[in-house]
């Protein structure tokens, strides 16, 4: 009482192929020079049959090919002594400054990635004491110290007394 039918499309169609081949030709000789000879339409007509064939060239389809021989060889430009001396200096200006370049730049990137940020780390001031503004001085054993100095000073004697207790608590801020 039903027909169902079911049609697969191909994933994707040619509409039309185009190529464009270039052919080297033949050189000879003449007075010194080399002179370029450009290929016979017969070899031209092969290398398109075979094109073709290798393509799957289909005419209703609008497909075209085009063979056409060119010249690879450009000619070669004398090269003089002048021209020689002139990118030797340059290769050597070049290479001097690479050689006082490379330092700075690495000088540089060790300011800007690791003193700079070591510089900040140790500037940063510690939390003052609790009950205590941040410019106080305290009394310590050498004399008159800063409230920071003094909240080190503590912080540095609890780890020595628990040094486990510390550790924990630095994975547990690295962690975080």
């Amino acid at each position: 009482s039903k027909s169902v039918t079911k049609t697969i499309k191909r994933g994707g169609e040619i509409k039309q192929i185009s190529v464009a081949v270039l052919v080297d030709g033949t050189y000879r000789e003449e007075e010194g020079k080399k002179v370029f000879v450009p290929r016979s339409q017969e070899e031209l007509k092969k290398f398109e049959e075979i094109v073709k064939a290798a393509i799957g060239f289909d005419e209703k389809r609008g497909d075209r090919v085009i063979v056409e021989s060119a010249p690879f060889e450009a000619g070669v430009e004398e090269v003089t002594e002048a021209r020689v001396s002139t990118l030797q200096k340059l290769l050597g200006y070049a290479g001097k400054a690479v050689k006082y370049l490379v330092p700075v730049a690495v000088a540089l990137m060790v300011i800007l990635f690791v003193i700079r940020p070591l510089l900040s780390t140790i500037q940063a001031r510690p939390a003052p004491a609790p009950g205590a503004p941040a410019g106080e001085l305290t009394e310590g054993a050498a004399g008159m110290v800063p409230a920071g100095a003094r909240l080190r000073e503590q912080v540095v004697e609890m780890v020595k007394q628990n040094p486990r207790q510390a550790a924990m608590i630095l994975r547990e801020w690295l962690s975080e």
